[in-house]
């Protein structure tokens, strides 16, 4: 039964093995797009920049679903069975799952768009965050490298240049978009720089999970995170966190729609402040980054 497949990543990949065999032993039609997988919604954003109608984008992880957590649904299998291309950018949901892609389809291309981009240690306020509770000596590397433009123009090079290389029929095209998108990107940029400004003299901000590092960076703030190593704080924590916050004038903490837990709400009453919700995951990635500063900007000005 397909409801059986999401009792185990193992069961499920077995489960689908023989209708993947199937599939690939039937004629194939022609092609009259590219079929590229990606992991995240901001990767479908920036594919549509890139190649407008000339490619066909199949998400991973869909809106309100966790890339720590998440498994594919047994349609969503099938469609990678028959894809062209699975662009990756270091998210948790393919370390678990990239190997058992590559198994499912053993022509599908894997790109790693987070190639050339140095990763920093996932840090807030000097504290190196450990990955899923397991603390290394050299820290996690923070993989959420789509929140800073700079470094989507990087990914974004990747993208373009892939395409280019297996669709060359349309290189001219590619390219195109791949300039119109740098402009935008450059205005982005530059409107994200005046948002931040007010927040130079003060630069810190509250957020649940620490995602917003790169874009800290990039624009001279720095982020303060409720949730550490994966886990929420226990009460001395959250009594220092709260003495913190206190004392730099934070009222407001931001949290990602996908978070349930219960600290962000006890930390705003202690704080007499608010919560506001701020997804790294949302799928129109240039209006988001745009709300992030505002909303920045708008609480800390």
């Amino acid at each position: 039964m397909i409801c059986e497949w999401h009792l185990s990543p193992g069961r499920f990949f077995s489960g689908l093995l023989f209708m993947v065999l199937l599939l690939s032993a039937l004629p194939s039609p022609a092609l009259a797009r590219v079929r590229a997988i990606v992991s995240i919604m901001p990767q479908k954003f920036f594919l549509e920049q890139l190649a407008g109608d000339l490619v066909e984008v199949t998400v991973m992880v869909p809106p309100g679903a966790s890339p720590h957590t998440y498994e594919p649904k047994p349609s969503q299998m099938m469609v990678l069975a028959s894809a062209d291309i699975y662009f990756t950018i270091g998210v948790e949901f393919e370390k678990i799952w990239v190997s058992r892609f590559r198994q499912l389809n053993k022509r599908l291309l894997f790109v790693d768009t987070s190639r050339g981009i140095e990763k920093m240690p996932m840090v807030t306020e000097g504290k190196t965050v450990g990955e899923r509770g397991n603390p290394s000596p050299e820290g996690y590397l923070d993989p959420h490298i789509w929140l800073a433009p700079r470094l989507v123009r990087k990914i974004s090079h990747t993208m373009a240049d892939l395409l280019s290389t297996i669709d060359p029929d349309h290189r001219q095209k590619y390219q195109q978009y791949l300039a119109t998108w740098e402009k935008k990107l450059e205005l982005l940029d530059e409107q994200l720089y005046q948002a931040t400004r007010p927040m130079q003299n003060h630069p810190y901000f509250l957020i649940f999970h620490p995602s917003w590092g790169y874009f800290a960076r990039e624009y001279g703030l720095r982020q303060l995170a409720v949730e550490h190593h994966g886990n929420e704080p226990g009460p001395k924590s959250l009594a220092l966190l709260i003495d913190q916050a206190s004392k730099l004038g934070i009222k407001t903490i931001f949290v990602q729609p996908q978070y349930q837990g219960n600290s962000a709400r006890v930390l705003a009453q202690a704080l007499d402040g608010n919560v506001v919700k701020v997804d790294p995951l949302a799928e129109n990635w240039l209006e988001n980054l745009k709300t992030l500063a505002r909303k920045l900007a708008e609480v800390y000005h």
